[in-house]
C-alpha cells in the first residue's frame, strides 16, 4: 500500500504485506477514514484456503492500528471483496463466502473503528447453488449499510439489493433488480445520496457476453422502491463497460467507463434521470488497460491507475484527469514496482486528495506482497 501526494503523485510512505510463499495475499479495496487513516481489505491465503483480511493503516507513517484475520471466502470467479467507512469511522466489509450446499452467498461484517472487532455479521439469503459475486457497499447519512451483489442461479443472473441497519445489521428491506427482456445484470457502483440510492448496472444479452450497454437507476432509500431507470449504450457498436459512479455536489450521479477504447462521463439528473451532459476522452495507451483501479477526489477530478502496455513491457500508471475536460492533470509510473509485474487493485481518496494505492505485486521469490502507497 502506497501514499502519494494528490498534487504531483510523489509518494509519502509504502508498507508491504507479505504474503506465505507460494500462497500470498492481495487487496481488493480500500476506504480512508475521517482522520486520514486507511482501511485495506483483501484476501490471504493459506494452504487450504482463501481468507478475509483486512487492515488499518495510521494516514501519517503507514504504521498498521489493527488487523482482522476473518473467515474463509469464496475461491474463483465467484470470489469478491466490497469495503467502506461509515459516518462513524467504522469499517464495513462484504465478502462471498462458500455455502453448504453449494454455491456462494454475501456476507457483511460491521468492524469497530479502534480495534477492528466484529460489531455485527449479517448474511444474505442464497438458494442450493445460487452464486453471488460482484458485490458493491454503500452508506447514508445514518450509517445504514447498502448491498448490491450479482446473483446467478442456471442461466438468469440479477442484482440483488439490500439494506441493513447500522446498529445491528438487521435486514431492512431487499430486492431483486432483472431486465424484462431476459438479458443479464451486474453492478458495477452503488451510492447513497440525500437519502436516495443510485445503483450502475452493466446489461449483457449472454451470461458471459460483453455489457452492451450501462443501466442506471434510482431507489428510495426508506424502502428500495424505484424512481426511475434509465439506459445508454454511449457507443452501440462497441462493448460499453461501466466502471464506477459518483454523485456531484447536487445530488446528480456521474457515471464513469469505457467504450470502444475510449472513457466517458455522463452525467444525470437525480429527480428525472435526464442526461445532462456526456463527455469522452481516450486512453493514455494505446491498448486497453488492464488491472484498473480507481476513484474520485474531492474536487470531481479522476484519479485512476492500471496497466499499460509499453513495447514488450507492462508499466502501472497512477493518472489524475480533470473532471472537466478529461485532461492529464499529472501522470506517474507506481513507485517502487518498477518490472515486476505488479496488479493494482484498489485505490482510494482522503479529504485532502492524496491518494491511496494498493496493489498485489509478485516478485521472484514466487511469494505475493500486498504493496500500499500513499500518493501525496
Amino acid at each position: 500500500t502506497l501514499k502519494v501526494s494528490g498534487s504531483d503523485g510523489a509518494q509519502i510512505w509504502e508498507r508491504r504485506h507479505l504474503g506465505r510463499p507460494r500462497r500470498g495475499g492481495f487487496p481488493v479495496g480500500q476506504a480512508v477514514d475521517s482522520a486520514g487513516d486507511v482501511v485495506v481489505a483483501g484476501f490471504d491465503d493459506t494452504e487450504t484456503s482463501r481468507n478475509l483480511y483486512v487492515v488499518k493503516y495510521s494516514g501519517l507513517d503507514g504504521s498498521i492500528l489493527w488487523e482482522h484475520r476473518g473467515e474463509p471466502t469464496a475461491n474463483g470467479a465467484a470470489q469478491s471483496v466490497a469495503l467502506l467507512v461509515d459516518p462513524l469511522d467504522h469499517a464495513v466489509v462484504a465478502h462471498t463466502v462458500p455455502q453448504p450446499g453449494g454455491g456462494t452467498a454475501s456476507a457483511t461484517l460491521k468492524l469497530d473503528r479502534s480495534d477492528g472487532r466484529v460489531l455485527w455479521r449479517s448474511v444474505s439469503p442464497s438458494r442450493s447453488g445460487e452464486v453471488f459475486a460482484s458485490t458493491f457497499l454503500s452508506t447514508d447519512e445514518s450509517g445504514d449499510v447498502h448491498l448490491a451483489a450479482s446473483r446467478e442461479l442456471a442461466s438468469l443472473r440479477l442484482v440483488y439489493l439490500c439494506k441493513y441497519s447500522s446498529l445491528t445489521g438487521e435486514t431492512r428491506w431487499e430486492k431483486d433488480l432483472s431486465d424484462r427482456g431476459g438479458r443479464q445484470l451486474s453492478p458495477a457502483a452503488l451510492r447513497c445520496d440525500r437519502g436516495d440510492v443510485s445503483v450502475l448496472l452493466g446489461v449483457a444479452a449472454v451470461p458471459s457476453g460483453d455489457p452492451v450497454e450501462f443501466r442506471l437507476q434510482r431507489l428510495v432509500g426508506s424502502d428500495g422502491r424505484v424512481l426511475w431507470g434509465v439506459s445508454d449504450g454511449v457507443l452501440r457498436t462497441s462493448p460499453t463497460y461501466p466502471i464506477a459512479m459518483v454523485h456531484d455536489l447536487e445530488g446528480n450521479p456521474v457515471v464513469f467507463g469505457m467504450s470502444n477504447y475510449q472513457w466517458f462521463y455522463s452525467a444525470f439528473d437525480r429527480a428525472s434521470g435526464l442526461k445532462r451532459w456526456g463527455r469522452r476522452f481516450q486512453s493514455p495507451s494505446d491498448q486497453l488497460d488492464t488491472g484498473l483501479a480507481l476513484s474520485f477526489t474531492p474536487a470531481g477530478d479522476v484519479a485512476m491507475t492500471g496497466v499499460s502496455h509499453n513495447g514488450h513491457d507492462l508499466d502501472t500508471i497512477t493518472t489524475l484527469y480533470s473532471r472537466t475536460e478529461g485532461r492529464v492533470l499529472w501522470s506517474k509510473p507506481m513507485a517502487g514496482t518498477a518490472k515486476l509485474d505488479d496488479v493494482p487493485n484498489a485505490l482510494a481518496v482522503d479529504v485532502s486528495g492524496d491518494l491511496f494505492l494498493a496493489a498485489r505485486l509478485n516478485v521472484k521469490t514466487d511469494s505475493v506482497n500486498v504493496i500500499v502507497t500513499n500518493l501525496d
